[in-house]
């Protein structure tokens, strides 16, 4: 019997078979051909959006409130429109922000008080109320507006009123637009114990309120409603575009902060606190009685008559 001697091409054959991967039975399932599966694509890169601003706790276009004085600290820590002087109903203001990405008319929108909200038996305005009706004013993504009381209050600059807005932004207080009601009688003032404060848009429709104490009366179809807590030494402050309210608190130790709402929408940073000018008597120099800064005690806003 003769011996068989492999030939080459034989040999480059068995070589190649050797050389073939060996399918389990599942592999083989899947691919009963045999072929090489094609190799997946490479998941493209894509660009991730950027992260998209909170939802607004109001909806387009309504501005929210986010800071209000109303119970106006004792000394100079209480003069929260910097005029050098400390009044207590005057230094009271409500500061709204626009918490949308877009653009918003503040005409017609309305901030009132309780009483502000109601009307007498004869059917006027109630004494002793709170009532700002905006004028035409376009309010940027991220800006804030602040309302000041105004009683015997005294500028420094250009503020708006309810027939017009200031020609421009406050430097003063952090590119915010600034109004005063103008209020000429000392009892038209918010109330520390118990009252509110609320937001109705051109229509008279209830929109946003904001309630402290243990205030009566109820405000119907109203879009947001919420208690703010007790603030007997400065104001109450949004904690953030969506966050809860709480009192006021500053690196600087302000006791409030118009204008200075820190909004991811505008600066994305705390802008600088105003300049706080101190109280002084008409000679120049501090009354002798000026509160001392450290006084704990609040002088209460006057009790507005009755109807």
């Amino acid at each position: 019997m003769r011996n068989h001697t492999p030939h080459v091409a034989e040999l480059v054959a068995l070589a190649l078979i050797a050389s073939l991967p060996v399918l389990s039975p599942l592999a083989r399932a899947q691919n009963p051909s045999g072929d090489t599966p094609p190799k997946a694509p490479a998941p493209s890169k894509v660009n991730k959006p950027a992260p998209a601003a909170p939802a607004a706790l109001v909806p387009f276009p309504a501005p929210l409130i986010t800071e209000i004085l109303y119970a106006v600290p004792t000394g100079a820590d209480g003069d929260a429109n910097a005029d050098g002087i400390r009044q207590v109903s005057g230094d009271e203001f409500i500061e709204i922000v626009n918490p949308h990405n877009k653009p918003i008319d503040l005409r017609g929108w309305t901030i009132t008080d309780k009483r502000g909200s109601e009307k007498s038996k004869s059917g006027a305005p109630r004494s002793g109320a709170v009532r700002f009706t905006f004028p035409p004013c376009m309010l940027k993504p991220g800006q804030t507006a602040v309302v000041f009381n105004g009683y015997g209050c005294t500028w420094g600059e250009d503020v708006g009123d309810e027939k017009r807005a200031p020609a421009k932004a406050s430097a003063k207080f952090g590119g915010a637009i600034v109004f005063t009601i103008k209020n000429l009688y000392e009892r038209s003032s918010l109330s520390n114990s118990a009252d509110w404060v609320l937001l109705s848009d051109p229509q008279a429709r209830p929109v946003h309120l904001i309630r402290w104490g243990n205030v009566d009366g109820k405000v119907e179809g109203v879009l947001l409603e919420e208690a703010a807590p007790s603030a007997m030494n400065g104001s109450i402050q949004r904690a953030g575009l969506t966050g809860p309210l709480e009192p006021h608190r500053d690196s600087d130790s302000l006791r409030f902060s118009p204008g200075l709402f820190d909004n991811p929408l505008a600066d994305g940073y705390r802008r600088p606190a105003p300049v706080r000018a101190p109280t002084l008597a008409p000679n120049g120099k501090p009354p002798a009685d000026a509160p001392s800064k450290d006084a704990p005690a609040i002088e209460p806003s006057p009790t507005p008559d009755p109807p």
